[in-house]
């Protein structure tokens, strides 16, 4: 039997889509054992030339399966290999892994019973892992051990603020801009005041003990120093802000902070600070639209400093409009000048709500050498990997990845990317999930401002996270 399927030039998109096609309409495949070999042709249009390639690939004991995820792991295995064939190279460092979150795959094989050696040489020959990035994985996996335990079902807040001085030219998490929608600022935070008490209320009927709080946007900080008082003084009275292991505010951007608001933030307990520059080169920075410069962040964040913020975390990203490898390296080793507790270095990922303006993004080659850096660099600076997670159309098909100083792992970050625990995710846009009996269930408020405060007013709240 042979399965035939076209390819178009940017199939790395739509491997996925290709799978589930083919698994779709050869569902039965394997479901006779009598079945001895069979073949992939694959169609793949290389500037704008076709080249066939065909494979074929006998069945063996690993092959058989009736299972249609079996199926589907085989499909992906085969075409990765036809595929990379074609390129002469890898077609991604990650195999056949493309969900986001790669180094869950570790505690899967764990409850499979798998030792450490056999899950190594299950990523390595059936998943395509390239030896590099295994290694990557049981590193994090290592960092995050002794806080796992802590992290299993708790209870984690995010709160977020959808508003941004500026959109970045890259940007597709949902925000809105002071300049459009600053009208909108104070309802909002009046809807958002009146959903934490909320809950509050019932976590302190119940007595649900706060691991983790994240107040994240769009830019948090955008908000007047009036108005960073009244919410976290509500976050406060609402939730034990001193039994958190983690209490993040994300500045984000340098121009939005100032001495006036980060005494606030530091007032009322935050021992976490977020503070980022993405890139320490000002052309690139004003090319996506940031309304800062470099001197501007090295100012904010040694004010910060100063006032006693001890576990700062600044973000960084990979492939941004006309930078390469040259402009990367000069903006990590300034970055690392200054000593945070935390870098998160993402590789850039164009989403269809993003439009990139400048050179597309790296090639595969370009990002693999300025990821290798980035992992020799921090660890020769004393830095460790502690999470990372993946998204599609990454630079490069590499990773965002959370390094840390020793003593400085975000529990708030690892329970998001591992999902050991319970997030309650506050405002326009959040996404709540409970883990409960191995099961992930999500709960969303609607991404428009104005939407949520309708669902505010109406009192249509998430009461079944509490049961």
């Amino acid at each position: 039997m042979k399965i035939n399927c076209n390819i178009s030039p940017e199939f790395i998109k739509y491997i996925d889509e290709l799978i589930l096609l083919c698994t779709e309409r050869h569902n039965l495949f394997f479901n006779d054992p009598k079945t001895e070999n069979y073949e992939i042709n694959l169609v793949v249009k290389v500037n704008n030339e076709k080249v066939i390639c065909e494979g074929e690939f006998r069945q063996n004991h690993y092959f058989y399966c009736e299972e249609k995820s079996e199926l589907k792991l085989m499909l992906k295995r085969s075409i990765f290999q036809v595929l990379s064939k074609i390129l002469g190279r890898p077609l991604s460092p990650w195999g056949i892994l493309t969900g986001v979150r790669p180094t869950k795959v570790i505690q899967g094989f764990i409850d499979d019973g798998l030792t450490v050696e056999e899950i190594k040489i299950e990523l390595k020959n059936n998943y395509l892992v390239s030896p590099e990035k295994i290694e990557i994985m049981f590193k994090i996996r290592d960092e995050q051990k002794n806080l796992l335990g802590k992290l299993q079902n708790s209870l984690n807040i995010y709160i977020g603020i959808p508003f941004c001085p500026s959109r970045c030219s890259y940007c597709s998490f949902t925000s809105y801009t002071t300049n459009k929608s600053k009208d909108l600022i104070e309802p909002y935070l009046q809807g958002l005041l009146e959903e934490i008490n909320f809950y509050g209320d019932i976590i302190k009927e119940k007595g649900m003990n706060v691991v983790t709080i994240y107040i994240g946007g769009g830019t948090p900080s955008i908000l007047s120093p009036k108005q960073i008082q009244i919410l976290l003084e509500r976050v406060e009275k609402s939730f034990p802000v001193d039994k958190l292991l983690e209490y993040t505010f994300e500045g984000g951007r340098p121009d939005t902070l100032t001495e006036e608001k980060l005494k606030i933030i530091k007032r009322f307990g935050v021992n976490r600070l977020s503070i980022n520059p993405q890139t320490m080169n000002d052309q690139t920075l004003e090319i996506i639209g940031r309304t800062h410069t470099k001197e501007q962040f090295i100012r904010v964040f040694n004010q910060a400093k100063e006032l006693g913020f001890n576990w700062i975390n600044t973000d960084l990203i990979i492939g941004l409009a006309d930078e390469g490898f040259k402009e990367f390296r000069k903006t990590l080793e300034d970055v690392i000048t200054l000593n945070p507790e935390n870098i998160t270095v993402h590789s850039l990922a164009l989403k269809r709500a993003a439009i990139q303006k400048g050179k597309s993004p790296l090639t595969f080659n370009e990002a693999k050498e300025i990821m290798d850096f980035t992992y020799t660099i921090m660890g020769e600076s004393g830095y460790t990997p502690y999470y990372l997670y993946r998204q599609k159309a990454m630079a490069g098909n590499q990773e965002n990845i959370g390094f840390t100083k020793t003593g400085f792992i975000s529990p708030y970050n690892v329970v998001s990317i591992e999902e050991i625990g319970n997030v309650l995710a506050l405002g326009s846009g959040g996404i709540s999930k409970v883990v409960r009996d191995g099961e992930i269930i999500r709960f969303s408020n609607p991404k428009d401002p104005n939407q949520y405060l309708e669902k505010i007013k109406a009192r249509d709240f998430k009461e079944v996270f509490f049961r």
